[in-house]
């Protein structure tokens, strides 16, 4: 096992050991007298702690870890001072030193190839940093020092004394090709050689490729992160087999945040209203089953999103909740819709409260039918519409109406509803008849859907 090292010496995060002077326990901006919320008595431990969080995201890992060890050894070794003793004109002097790493013996690893992070040539910067990368890093620390004073680790962010510079917001561009464009594309698509296999080969699938890119609209990183397994064969409403490619969105975190806030304006929030629950009622009254499908975070009008279909399922990171409290206003849909679905009284702490809650809640709660671990999410959402997909679509139309129609009402009233549409009209479809021949003759069923 390779020997940990003492301080002075560069080392990355996972062998330094630093003297009891150094090490953070005493730091002159720790927290006292409070509650930690982590185990952490030393800042390499605190920095542990706060780069769990990203253990299963490992360019983000690797990213922050680079970031806080670089802060971590120039700390110790140029200012003889533990991480939590910095100060904000220290911090001044750090971003400095960003941009010229000086020693350059000491901190600049030598060109001509990739030195390990064990080997003894290792060091914590490849040259000076650009300036958008010396932002970049004072944003990541930044995060680093809040949540170490929301752990109550650090008694404050030397860091939130920095001027923030407001962006200004780069001008919309749109891109796209008129009509006049394309044809020209088309055409120069269509003058390739064609003379041999290959020239043929090459031809058929650059016509295939722009005609995916025009008529999907996707990114090309859309195009390059799927393979041809990604296409699917589904019937649309009428019938008819069509080919589908699921697309996961750029940004794993968020599956809504539902409507601007700023559309909640008087002089706006009429129209908002309209647009956004005319498009929740054509959701509600859908004759098929809807399945929400939430690979991250619903909140206010994404939640309301998720819980006015009939079924949702949700990766384990997902976070749901209702704040529109938080902005003094309630969410329409979901007043209506979480007493239904969940106890009152939980419902009333979300949408009183405008807290959030996890998937495993939501589950227990039953605001979702299935929770996926992220990695197999797509697969494993996928798996649990295809149930639905395999089944006569008019058996399923005619159960979900029967379904609403009984929600709400007196058992007998429901009942006489309920047999009524089974009586009149499922009894008389093709599927009703199909599916009970083919239990009989112990086949399976061939589904018309009519």
């Amino acid at each position: 096992m390779t020997d940990l090292v003492r301080i002075p010496a560069i080392a990355p995060l996972e062998l330094v050991r630093l003297p009891d002077e150094l090490d953070g326990e005493t730091g002159v901006n720790r927290a006292v007298g409070g509650r930690p919320q982590i185990a952490a008595q030393n800042d390499v431990d605190a920095i542990k702690a706060w780069l769990a969080r990203f253990a299963d995201t490992l360019t983000t890992f690797t990213s922050y870890r680079k970031e806080a060890e670089r802060l971590l050894l120039w700390s110790v070794i140029e200012l003889g001072k533990p991480l939590s003793s910095l100060t904000h004109e220290d911090l001044l002097v750090y971003q400095r030193f960003l941009g010229d790493p000086q020693p350059a013996e000491r901190w600049v690893m030598k060109a001509g190839r990739k030195w390990s992070r064990f080997e003894p040539d290792w060091r914590p910067f490849a040259g000076p940093l650009a300036p958008t990368s010396q932002r970049q890093t004072i944003v990541i620390l930044n995060t680093l020092f809040s949540w170490l004073v929301n752990a109550g680790y650090l008694a404050g962010n030397p860091l939130s004394l920095s001027r923030q510079r407001q962006r200004k917001a780069k001008p919309r561009i749109t891109r796209f090709l008129d009509d006049e464009l394309w044809q020209e594309v088309k055409a120069s698509i269509e003058a390739m050689p064609r003379e041999t296999d290959r020239e043929r080969e090459h031809h058929f699938r650059v016509r295939w490729l722009f005609s995916l890119l025009y008529i999907c609209g996707l990114r090309i990183s859309e195009v390059t992160g799927n393979s041809m397994g990604g296409f699917f064969a589904r019937r649309d409403k009428a019938g008819e087999e069509r080919w589908w490619l699921e697309i996961t969105g750029k940004g794993e975190k968020v599956f809504s945040a539902g409507v601007d806030v700023m559309d909640h304006t008087p002089d706006k929030v009429v129209q908002m209203i309209e647009v956004f629950h005319g498009i929740l009622k054509r959701l509600m009254v859908f004759p098929l089953p809807t399945v929400a499908a939430l690979n991250g975070s619903a909140m206010g009008g994404g939640c309301e999103l998720a819980i006015a279909c009939d079924m949702a399922v949700a990766t384990e990171d997902t976070k749901l909740g209702q704040p529109e409290i938080k902005l003094g206003v309630f969410p329409p849909i979901a007043a209506i819709l979480m007493p239904k679905t969940m106890p009152l009284p939980k419902a009333m702490e979300l949408l009183l409260g405008g807290g959030l809650i996890g998937a495993q809640e939501a589950l227990s709660l039953g605001l979702l039918n299935k929770v996926f671990p992220r990695a197999t999410f797509a697969q494993d959402a996928r798996v649990f519409v295809d149930q639905f997909l395999s089944l006569s679509r008019v058996a399923l139309i005619y159960t979900k109406r029967a379904i609403r129609e009984a929600s709400g009402k007196p058992f007998f009233e429901a009942l006489f509803n309920v047999e009524q549409i089974y009586l009149k009209e499922l009894m008389s479809t093709a599927d009703a008849v199909e599916g009970l021949n083919a239990f009989m003759e112990k086949r399976k069923p061939v589904w018309a859907n009519k």
